[in-house]
C-alpha cells in the first residue's frame, strides 16, 4: 500500500464533481449542509444531500457532468435547520429532520430524472427525529431519537413500510433509553446508546417482544456512542464515537453474546480529530471525519487496519464546532458521495480502492475473474494462484442466498447457480473469513 502524508489534500481518491449553492442561508452552527445518501435507480446513480432549505437530488451517473435533478423543500429550514437524515426503499426516499416543527416526508423517486413527487408529508407519527434506518429485508423503518407533535420524546420507533407510501406504527423500544443511530439487517438491530456508552444488539422479528442479543460496554476510547456499520459477511462491525480524540473500533460480532474489540484506528491527523459516520463496502470502511474530510480504511486484516486513502473536504484550519465532512455514501462503482457542512457536495472517485479486492497478503499482480456474467447455470471462477476457502452470494438487499466452503486445489472453480432466481446478486470470495473479492453478479 502507498504511504500517506497527511499534508496532502488527497491520496488514492480523486475529485469528479463538487457543488456548493451560494444562496443558501446559514444555520446556527455556521453550516449550510448536513447528511448525504445515495441510491441507484434503473442503473442510474443519484446523490442526496440536505441543505438548510431542503433536500437536493443530483444525477451523478456521468459524474463529471453531475447536475441537480430535483429539490424537495422542507418546513424546517433556514437558521434553525441543522440536520436531516435519509434512507430509500423500493423507489421511495424517506426524509426526517432533527428539528421542530417538522414532518416525515416520503418522496416517489421512480420518475427520475424527469420528476419526483412528495406522496406523504405529515407529523402524525413524529415531528422530529435524529436518524432513521430501513431494514429492507423486512420493510421496517426504525426512527431514532424522536419527538412527537405533542412534544413527547421517544427513544426508538418501529414502523411497517410494506406499503411504502403509507407507514404504520408498530411499536416503541425504551429498554435502553435514547437511541442515537442504528443499523438493522434481517430484524437484528445494532443500536448506538450514547447515554449508556454502549452498543446494544436486539432482534425485532417480533416487534412487540424484542430480544436483546448482546451488548458492548466499557470499551476503549468510549465517548458519545454515535453510529456504526455491519460488514457484508456479518462478522465485523465498525463503531464510532462522536468525541474529540476517540478512535474507531472494529468489533468481532460473530458471537453477539461475546462482542470483542479487535482493533482501534483513526485518521491520525490530530489528537483532537473527531469521527462522524462510517459505512463499510466490501473490505473498506468509508468515514466522514469532520475536519479531516473523507478517510478510508482497509479492514481485510482485522488486527491491522490500514488507512489507504483520504480526501480533505475542509481545508479551513479552524477546528471544532462540528465542521467539515458530515455524511458519506460509497457506491459499488467506486464513486463516493460526501457532504461537507461548509463546502457542500462532493462526488469522488475511489475506484482504485473499491476495485482492489485482493488482500495485502496475496500476490500484487494476481487477478480474479468470473464468467460468464450474466450467468445461467454455472459460474466459472479463475483465481490465478489466489486461494479462497469459501464463497457467499447475497441479494441486493443484503440477504445471504448461498454459502459454500471450498476445498480449492486448482486455479479454477465452478459454482452452481441453477437455483438462483433471475436478478442481481453479489458474489463474495473469502479467505479465512476475510473478503478478498466481491463482484456484482447477474443471473439470467
Amino acid at each position: 500500500m502507498p504511504s500517506i502524508i497527511n499534508a496532502q489534500t488527497n491520496v488514492n481518491i480523486e475529485l469528479l464533481y463538487q457543488d456548493k449553492i451560494d444562496t443558501l442561508p446559514i444555520n446556527y452552527r455556521d453550516s449550510y449542509y448536513s447528511e448525504c445518501w445515495g441510491f441507484t435507480l434503473l442503473d442510474e446513480e443519484y446523490a442526496v444531500i440536505s441543505s438548510t432549505l431542503g433536500t437536493h437530488i443530483y444525477d451523478i451517473t456521468d459524474a463529471k457532468n453531475s447536475y441537480q435533478a430535483a429539490f424537495i423543500a422542507n418546513p424546517v429550514n433556514g437558521f434553525n435547520s441543522n440536520w436531516r437524515d435519509f434512507h430509500d426503499y423500493n423507489g421511495f426516499l424517506y426524509i426526517v429532520n432533527d428539528g421542530a416543527p417538522g414532518v416525515l416526508q416520503i418522496v416517489d423517486l421512480r420518475r427520475l430524472p424527469i420528476e419526483v413527487s412528495v406522496v406523504y408529508e405529515s407529523d402524525e407519527f413524529f415531528e422530529a427525529a435524529h436518524n432513521i434506518y430501513i431494514d429492507t429485508t423486512s420493510a421496517k423503518l426504525y426512527v431514532c431519537g424522536g419527538t412527537t407533535a405533542n412534544g413527547q420524546a421517544f427513544d426508538l420507533g418501529i414502523y411497517d413500510i410494506s406499503n411504502p407510501q403509507k407507514p404504520e406504527f408498530l411499536n416503541s423500544y425504551t429498554e435502553f433509553g435514547y437511541i442515537h443511530d442504528c443499523f438493522v439487517r434481517n430484524d437484528t438491530a445494532y443500536l448506538a446508546s450514547p447515554n449508556k456508552q454502549a452498543l446494544i444488539v436486539a432482534n425485532f422479528e417480533d416487534v412487540y417482544s424484542p430480544k436483546t442479543l448482546g451488548n458492548l460496554t466499557n470499551y476503549p476510547t468510549a465517548g458519545y456512542t454515535h453510529a456504526g456499520w455491519l460488514s457484508q459477511n456479518g462478522q465485523h462491525f465498525v463503531l464510532s464515537d462522536e468525541t474529540y480524540g476517540s478512535n474507531l473500533k472494529l468489533l468481532d460480532v460473530a458471537e453477539l453474546d461475546d462482542i470483542k474489540v479487535l482493533s482501534q484506528f483513526s485518521s491520525g491527523v490530530s489528537d483532537s480529530s473527531m469521527v462522524h459516520n462510517p459505512i463499510i463496502i466490501d473490505h473498506l470502511v468509508f468515514v466522514s471525519y469532520y475536519n479531516d474530510g473523507l478517510q478510508v480504511f482497509d479492514i481485510s486484516d482485522p488486527q491491522n487496519v490500514e488507512k489507504v486513502g483520504f480526501y480533505d473536504t475542509y481545508p479551513n484550519e479552524r477546528k471544532g464546532g462540528y465542521r467539515g465532512a458530515w455524511g458519506v455514501y460509497p457506491f459499488k462503482s467506486g464513486k463516493v458521495v460526501v457532504s461537507d457542512r461548509q463546502t457542500g457536495l462532493y462526488v469522488l472517485d475511489a475506484s482504485s480502492l473499491v476495485n482492489n479486492f485482493v488482500s495485502v497478503d496475496d500476490i500484487a499482480d494476481s487477478t480474479i475473474a468470473i464468467y460468464p456474467n450474466p450467468v445461467k447455470d454455472q459460474l466459472f471462477v479463475t483465481t490465478n494462484n489466489i486461494k479462497f476457502d469459501a464463497y457467499k452470494i447475497y441479494s441486493v438487499d443484503g440477504k445471504m442466498i448461498a454459502e459454500q466452503k471450498v476445498n480449492q486445489n486448482f486455479n479454477n472453480t465452478f459454482i452452481n447457480t441453477t437455483n438462483l432466481k433471475t436478478g442481481l446478486y453479489y458474489l463474495l470470495l473469502q479467505k479465512k473469513e476475510q473478503v478478498i473479492f466481491s463482484k456484482k453478479l447477474i443471473k439470467e
